[in-house]
């Protein structure tokens, strides 16, 4: 904006969280982010047991023709 300057910059009013609610929201952020690792990993292994159970059904390792006469 070519209006814009450092006084019109000085006279806004930018609220900012107290220290305290600063610290929560941290908290809060930390706990997110250890849950979403949690999860990558589980969905990491679920794909890995996915890999290992189709390489069996499709190498023969498992057989389904009992599965197929249901």
């Amino acid at each position: 904006m070519v209006n814009l300057n450092k006084g019109i910059l000085a006279s806004l009013y930018i609220p900012f969280p107290t220290h305290r609610e600063q610290v929560q929201i941290e908290e809060r952020l930390n706990d997110m982010e250890k849950d979403q690792i949690k999860l990558w990993q589980q969905l990491d292994k679920l794909k890995c047991s996915k890999i290992g159970l189709m390489q069996d059904l499709l190498t023969g390792n498992v057989r389904v023709t009992a599965l197929l006469n249901d």
